[in-house]
């Protein structure tokens, strides 16, 4: 009914900062833990801040745990929380009323630090420090080996 008798309002899009990734279910998760590898590697950032609402926390998630285990001594923070989402929507026709629909949509964030800032972080709910050295090198072995091959087999196509 909406649809056939309304069309929706354009919102702006809000700026991003550098460090900050708005995960979406749209793309491959893969394509963010590039970015973010490339932001702590190469422009050396200090600190990520990834965001995730909706169907696309499972991706978050996941890109998450690979995250933690490709890059040594980050520490990770998680956040979640509600936002309230409103829709507007104009009138095609004439002599109807303007709409807005209130949603509220959960929200994942998840922050890692090369460094925690001043701000004591560890004594805050969400908190998880990074991965004991040791423990680390079996896992990156592990995920190395795990994309060498995908990457192996998805160039000859055969996935």
């Amino acid at each position: 009914m909406i649809n056939s008798k309304y069309f929706r309002v354009p919102k702006k899009k809000e700026v991003l900062q550098e460090n900050e990734i708005h995960v979406t279910s749209r793309q491959d998760p893969i394509n963010f833990l590039r970015y973010a590898i490339f932001l702590f590697e190469k422009r050396n950032l200090p600190y990520l801040k990834f965001k995730a609402s909706g169907s696309a926390i499972s991706s978050l998630v996941n890109l998450a745990e690979i995250l933690k285990k490709v890059i040594p001594g980050i520490h990770q923070f998680n956040k979640i929380y509600t936002l309230k989402y409103e829709q507007d929507y104009e009138p095609k026709e004439k002599g109807l009323d303007h709409v807005t629909i209130v949603r509220n949509v959960p929200i994942l964030e998840i922050s890692f630090y090369k460094i925690l800032p001043d701000v004591d972080l560890s004594k805050e709910y969400g908190y998880q420090p990074a991965i004991n050295e040791e423990i680390f090198e079996r896992v990156r072995i592990n995920v190395c080996k795990f994309f060498l091959f995908k990457s192996k087999f998805s160039q000859n196509k055969f996935l």
